[in-house]
């Protein structure tokens, strides 16, 4: 006896629960079929690989899940940019030895931001696993870390190590921080021409603050012939990247520069005007 009234329960929730067919919006239905037919065809291709992509991810791939990750962190392929779910994705990868996962997961820690908690000493942690990986933007920001103090004790030697070790693969900021170094005798003694050495590697390699540094060697006459020519020329280069100190050093040498050439063309004495 207690079945019939289970029984009109059960249906009582079932048509509680399904929407009374006069409250479907017929005109906006039919909208949404056709958004859906409108998408194009790399609108699509999109949604698909992202969803091959999360499917990969979440079956342990670890480049699945530090593509992933970047999607998150740069706002990819539709997604809403999150740097938490970023450092989430990143986290798992790096747990598999995913070298560039480390790298990223190490920037995000360094610098903090929305939802993450800043901590230079557990980017060193990341820095230093990636780093013996041989990746080497990792080995330049050990090397910051190590010539800063930051999240690691100040040692100037190791930091020195490392800048040298990601210049040998090919890191332009490295070359310039190794650069600096030398010149400031900072970690080995003062070598003026080693110095120019790096900053010049620095400045071929299209890196604006080499190309500053370098030009100043060239304004003081530091390991290498004064020319404030080839420094404004360096300086010009600098500041076409961007780089606002190079461009008030250009405009501080002009202004040396002008004044130098209206001490030269200046009178010499009663004997200039015979």
């Amino acid at each position: 006896m207690n079945r019939k009234p289970r029984f009109r329960s059960i249906l009582l929730l079932v048509v509680l629960l399904a929407p009374p067919v006069a409250t479907i919006s017929w005109p906006a239905a039919a909208q949404s079929v056709k958004k859906a037919a409108r998408q194009t065809p790399d609108e699509k291709a999109r949604k698909e690989t992202l969803r091959k992509l999360k499917r990969d991810a979440r079956n342990g791939n670890a480049a699945a899940m530090r593509r992933l990750a970047a999607a998150y962190e740069k706002g990819l392929m539709g997604l809403q940019p999150s740097l938490r779910k970023a450092a989430q994705w990143y986290r798992r990868a790096a747990q598999r030895g995913d070298a560039e996962a480390q790298f990223r997961l190490a920037r995000l820690v360094h610098t903090g931001g929305p939802g993450i908690r800043q901590s230079p000493t557990t980017a060193v942690v990341l820095y230093r696993a990636a780093a013996r990986q041989g990746h080497p933007e990792a080995m330049y920001w050990l090397g910051w870390c190590f010539e800063h103090g930051e999240g690691t004790e100040r040692d100037h030697v190791r930091a020195l190590q490392w800048y040298e070790r990601a210049a040998g693969k090919g890191s332009a900021a490295a070359l310039n921080a190794a650069g600096l170094l030398h010149l400031t005798g900072r970690g080995t003694r003062r070598d003026l021409t080693r110095a120019r050495e790096l900053l010049a590697q620095a400045a071929t390699a299209g890196n604006p603050w080499g190309m500053n540094n370098l030009a100043g060697l060239y304004e003081m006459g530091w390991g290498v012939a004064r020319d404030l020519k080839k420094a404004q020329e360096l300086y010009e280069k600098a500041a076409a990247h961007g780089l606002e100190i190079a461009r008030r050093n250009l405009e501080r040498l002009k202004r040396r520069m002008a004044a130098t050439a209206t001490v030269k063309k200046a009178p010499a004495g009663e004997d200039a005007g015979r």
